[in-house]
């Protein structure tokens, strides 16, 4: 008997997108346990939790349930980090997609080798380019391999605080204007940093790095103002 396919779910709900290029949109977000970095501002425990092992088939019958409660078929798939469970996703999303929901996924962009089964079933894909001094690693290469593969797909999230070293953004800018010019980037403030004061003038050394870009914003996470999730 073949063994069934789960995954650490920590939590499925519905709500309204805060980030990106989906901001404001009503969305239903699956939210995966467990990440293969540990970023200095990350505010979500679903990262450093244990989720419940779930099976595919609740998942999907849960997206369904709420689909028609919440009247919307996009699907957002966040974590945590959701590359983790590849082979779990590319059950699900076929599944989903069958049924022609729309499927967004937020990554931190790290694991290039498992995008390709998946790839064809997501309408974006949201690639984070993680710094140095967030993680303790440097990635760059597994960024540019894993943008290279979602090019089409993709919008880029860069997170900074006031603090953040101007090199290591200026050495993401570069790659972006030189390898990835007509992406979306969006220039995001550690929330703890940014709030409650709303200060962008803290940001502007960085927003100045960026003015090369031709597609470039800065944008707050929304939820975050919103007071929910």
């Amino acid at each position: 008997m073949k063994k069934e396919v789960k995954a650490p779910i920590s939590e499925i709900f519905c709500s309204y997108q805060g980030e990106g290029l989906f901001a404001g949109e009503k969305q239903i977000f699956v939210r995966f346990s467990g990440c293969n970095l540990s970023c200095s501002y990350c505010d979500e425990p679903a990262a450093r939790e244990k989720g419940k092992l779930t099976a595919v088939k609740e998942v999907f019958e849960r997206i369904l349930k709420l689909s028609s409660h919440c009247k919307t078929k996009s699907v957002s798939f966040t974590g945590g980090e959701p590359m983790l469970y590849a082979d779990f996703l590319v059950i699900l999303a076929k599944k989903l997609y069958s049924k022609k929901y729309r499927l967004r996924l937020e990554t931190n962009a790290s694991l290039p080798e498992k995008l390709n089964d998946i790839i064809d079933f997501f309408e974006h894909i949201s690639a984070d380019i993680k710094l140095p001094s967030q993680t303790g690693k440097n990635t760059f290469d597994k960024h540019r391999e894993f943008i290279k593969k979602a090019e089409k797909k993709a919008c880029i999230k860069i997170v900074l605080s006031k603090k953040t070293p101007v090199k290591e953004f200026q050495k993401a800018v570069s790659m972006i204007k030189k390898e990835f010019k007509n992406i979306p980037v969006f220039i995001q403030p550690e929330s703890s940093d940014f709030f409650p004061k709303k200060n962008i003038g803290d940001y502007k050394k960085f927003l100045s790095k960026s003015d090369c870009l031709p597609n470039v914003r800065f944008l707050p996470q929304l939820h975050k103002m919103w007071g929910i999730k």
